[in-house]
């Protein structure tokens, strides 16, 4: 299988519609750089997006 490679935007809009759990759920080995869990996560949080905190968790559980 390829692997996933997840850019900012579907991260951001998976979280936003409450499915980025199921991202954790697919076969496939995921990733991502440092940059966009950067923009993803700690300018999320800094400006109070309750999808950061979400994702923050799934990328953490990656690792």
């Amino acid at each position: 299988m390829k692997p996933l490679v997840f850019d900012a935007t579907p991260l951001i809009y998976l979280g936003k519609i409450n499915l980025i759990e199921k991202i954790k759920d697919l076969p496939e080995d995921k990733y991502t750089t440092k940059s966009v869990r950067i923009e993803v996560v700690e300018v999320g949080k800094n400006i109070g997006r309750q999808e950061a905190f979400v994702i923050e968790k799934l990328i953490k559980m990656q690792k």
